[in-house]
């Protein structure tokens, strides 16, 4: 039966019959096979389970879905109200191999009273929320038994009163097929494994330990071991997550025991995992990552995450650098201390060589102390493609040396040592570049680098680097990027000499800084240099009070694959000036146009343009026929409140299809009257995808007393984002006949979002989302007899439909062909539509609470269900507090 059903009644239901009583399978004497969900677990009848079961799926609780993670034939997921009803589950215990454990109430030791002989088929155990469990294992209590032999997989989650995983010895086998172990939230628990349980872990693969409380270490000696020197292998751990532990200081225990007769004087214990991959350490309290008790560093280690750990210096020593062969991803964050990454042993140690030969990516961020990645003479990564260093302000250089560090006080060795790449690192393949938040670097690069790096770069990005002088050396030849993303303080990009060596070079995005031009003037050059990007795709221009022009001079300009263009707030660029405002202009001015010319040529090619208002004002002062022909996206951003929009500029783009309205302060959207329709109808007609965003002053997309109801007739796409002042979507007589997706998020004047007319016309529309608009009490409408709209169907194709944070809606509309459903955040919200709902289409919905997908016979009752939980645990929030 599965999820099929799931409304039984109990043995001492006395109301007449509706539904299949429970008690009626304790007739099927020879069932051997049986799936059953049962939500109410007081209607459990005692020895409901028989021993002929062989194959088993049964589900008791409110909290389950019919689905889990690992394929078995016979599992259990409880979540019972007594530990009475235990009773009538124990028999099938034994056989099971698939087990889930929720709120297990009176039960303070798993095997003991769950299970004395240990669970001997059971391969996946999964535990939460059970407030009374201190041992899963007490072998004191429970003698000489082997627990758990063919347990693969144990995850214990929130039993925040549990002590030990197992208290005393193990009989030799248990857990001895342990593949994969997961803990978390257990905040009693102070290390998991003792050195004897270790031993049984041979085949443990995967290891993840996360927001225990008081974890001091991973493997500790009980009192009374006496075993002395002990090696710990676990030699098949491929995956080892550490994460928000505030106490854990080291691996193994440093807890001193009372000494033995039999007790070594010198006893040794350390731990090796010799085929470990991928190391995570997040919100540790290590010191130190290598150290005397990891005396063996993997030599398979392929991705190491460092993230938040506040007492590391260093994370590696020198002498296990030669380890790191296979290393692919490095990533080192948000750790205070850190002052470099690889750390000699020895006063006045220089190592000469250094390679990574795997290493694919290197991410260094916020490390305030970090001063160089090493010291040596020469450190190689052959394989590197990415590399961030972001926020590590004391960073100057990547490699440093004892001679520089020695003269480092002297003004001009001072300034070398800001020379964050020299001849001493060599990158090869390094194709994307990231420089963010070094306030003391002064330049990237010199001329004297490797042979061959940076000759595959594609993007380089620069930010806040306050103090940089230039971004490229001389010498930049074939070793150019693709991307630009730069944010410095510069006069200007490159000169020409560079830019004549950039033939790589795809995308140019510069924002907000004091450029004055991008291409600099250079002795010695002709009188009309030729600027040839013959890969550029896009140039982006942000905020460049300065900017003036492309190069200070006539020259000429040569950019085929130009798409995008954006110049946005770049009020001095006038490279949209007519031909009849230059003649007006001053003999300076006129010289300015002359010198944006050639950029003007490149602009019959754009597909994309995007642009500030005093870049539109001169776009619609001048005459630009059949410049915009192939334009297919048009971007407005910043207009002042002294603007109306302007309406006539979509008559110079003639193809274009996507229009977005940004962060300006127009009143209203489109005009309305006789010459505006006929004057603009075609303009709109071709627009397919609208995003309006940041538009406060707002009221209207047009005027309620437009009489065009068809302003918009081939709009596919709308958005709607932070319009503040929006009080309505559309008038009644609006249509939206080809609309498919609606975007509707922070309108908090919007008390609904579509008209019951307006809907009507919205046959195609398969997507919606609606977010953070608080004053939302309905999506369409109402008006007239609504018994008869909540029967009528409105969105025949809608499928995908997100409500979010909308504080004051009750209730949507009958949709039955709906195949996704996020609700969130919306506390009004106890039924999905008024009346009976049907969505065979439907098979789950998102629950906030449990961060998973979850489903109560029908959408209505899943949703009334979500409304429970939240108003539940607000109720037990409340009452914490008051105490």
């Amino acid at each position: 039966m599965g999820c099929s059903f799931v409304q039984w009644e109990g043995e001492e239901h006395d109301a007449p019959r509706e539904n299949a009583n429970l008690a009626e399978l304790k007739l099927l004497t020879n069932l051997v096979s049986l799936d059953i969900h049962i939500i109410d677990a007081k209607i459990l009848p005692r020895d409901l389970f028989f021993e002929k079961l062989e194959r088993f799926n049964i589900v008791i609780g409110d909290i389950w879905d019919w689905s889990w993670e690992e394929e078995t034939s016979r599992t259990l997921k409880l979540k019972l109200n007594t530990r009475i009803q235990l009773k009538s589950i124990k028999l099938l215990l034994t056989r099971t191999e698939n087990l889930y454990l929720d709120d297990l109430k009176g039960v303070k030791n798993v095997i003991c009273e769950l299970n004395g002989l240990g669970f001997p088929e059971l391969k996946h155990l999964h535990i939460r929320n059970s407030l009374d469990i201190h041992y899963i294992i007490d072998s004191i209590r429970l003698g000489p038994q082997v627990v758990f032999p063919r347990l693969e997989s144990l995850i214990l989650d929130h039993l925040i009163n549990l002590e030990k995983i197992c208290c005393d010895e193990l009989e030799a086998n248990s857990f001895s097929s342990l593949r994969k172990l997961n803990v978390k939230h257990c905040d009693s628990l102070k290390n998991l494994f003792s050195f004897s349980m270790a031993g049984g872990l041979a085949r443990l693969e995967e290891l993840n330990v996360s927001n225990c409380k008081l974890m001091e270490a991973i493997f500790a000696k009980e009192i009374g071991d006496d075993s002395g020197n002990v090696l710990i292998e676990l030699t098949q751990l491929c995956t080892l997550t550490l994460e928000y532990l505030p106490k854990l200081t080291s691996f193994i225990s440093q807890f001193k025991v009372p000494s033995t007769p039999n007790a070594a004087s010198d006893e040794i214990v350390s731990i090796t995992f010799p085929n470990l991959a991928e190391l995570k350490l997040s919100s540790v309290s290590l010191e130190k990552i290598w150290c005397n008790q990891l005396i063996q560093l993997s030599p398979r280690l392929t991705i190491l995450k460092v993230d938040g750990c506040e007492n590391l210096n260093y994370v590696f020593p020198s002498p296990v650098v030669e380890s790191l062969a296979q290393l692919t991803r490095l990533e080192i964050c948000n750790c205070e201390s850190v002052e470099e990454i690889i750390a000699t042993q020895r006063l006045g140690e220089t190592m000469i060589k250094i390679s990574f030969p795997k290493l694919d990516l290197l991410k260094l961020s916020d490390l305030p102390k970090l001063t160089s990645f090493f010291s040596g003479n020469l450190i190689e990564f052959s394989s590197l493609k990415v590399l961030v260093i972001d926020n590590c302000t004391q960073l100057r250089t990547f490699v440093s040396s004892s001679e520089s560090t020695d003269v480092a006080s002297s003004s001009e060795s001072g300034q070398a040592n800001s020379l964050l790449f020299d001849e001493k690192v060599a990158f090869p393949s390094l194709e994307e570049l990231h420089i963010m938040s070094l306030p003391k670097l002064k330049m990237i690069r010199d001329d004297h680098i490797q042979t061959n790096s940076f000759s595959k770069l594609k993007l380089l990005k620069v930010e806040d680097c306050e103090e940089l002088l230039k971004i490229f050396p001389s010498n930049i030849h074939e070793d150019s990027p693709k991307t630009l993303l730069i944010c410095p303080s510069l006069n200007s990009l490159f000169p020409p000499s560079i830019a004549r060596n950039l033939p790589q070079l795809e995308r140019i995005s510069i924002v907000d800084c004091g450029l004055e031009e991008i291409v600099s003037k250079e002795e010695g050059l002709e009188a009309t240099p030729k600027l040839a990007f013959h890969q550029l795709k896009s140039l982006e221009l942000w905020v460049l009070k300065k900017l003036k022009f492309f190069y200070p001079g006539i020259h000429a300009l040569e950019c085929p694959m130009l798409k995008r263009l954006e110049v946005v707030q770049c009020d001095n660029f006038k490279i949209f000036a007519s031909q009849g405002q230059e003649l007006e202009e001053t003999h300076v001015e006129s010289q300015l146009q002359i010198q944006v010319q050639p950029l003007r040529k490149v602009i019959p090619n754009l597909e994309e343009l995007t642009l500030g208002s005093k870049e539109i004002t001169m776009i619609c002062q001048g005459h630009f026929a059949d410049l915009f022909n192939k334009l297919k996206f048009l971007g407005l951003f910043f207009f002042p409140d002294t603007s109306a929009f302007p309406f006539d500029l979509l008559q110079k783009f003639p193809n274009m299809e996507k229009l977005h309205v940004c962060f300006s302060d127009f009143e209203e959207r489109f005009p309305y009257g006789v010459h505006c329709e006929e004057r603009n109808a075609r303009a709109l007609a071709q627009i397919r995808y609208l995003r309006l965003e940041g538009l406060p002053k707002m009221g209207h997309m047009w005027s309620p007393e437009s009489p065009l109801a068809h302003v918009l007739p081939n709009l596919e796409t709308l958005e709607i984002r932070s319009c503040y002042g929006l009080v309505s979507l559309a008038p009644y007589t609006a249509s939206f006949q080809n609309l498919t997706t609606l975007y509707v998020g922070q309108c908090e004047i919007f008390v609904n979002i579509v008209t019951l007319s307006t809907a009507r016309w919205m046959v195609n529309l398969t997507k919606m989302h609606v977010s953070e608009c608080s004053n939302v009490r309905e999506i369409i409408l109402n008006g007239g007899d609504e018994d008869q709209q909540q029967s009528e169907i409105i969105f025949g194709k809608l499928g995908s439909i997100c409500l979010d944070c909308l504080e004051s809606l009750t209730s949507f509309y009958p949709v039955p062909s709906l195949v996704e459903v996020w609700v969130i955040h919306c506390p009004k919200m106890s039924v999905f539509t008024q009346g009976v709902l049907s969505t065979p289409k439907l098979k789950a919905i998102y629950s906030e609470e449990s961060d998973k997908l979850i489903w109560k016979k029908d959408l209505n009752n899943t949703i009334n269900q979500l409304h429970k939980e939240r108003n539940d645990r607000l109720s037990e929030q409340g009452a914490s507090c008051s105490c």
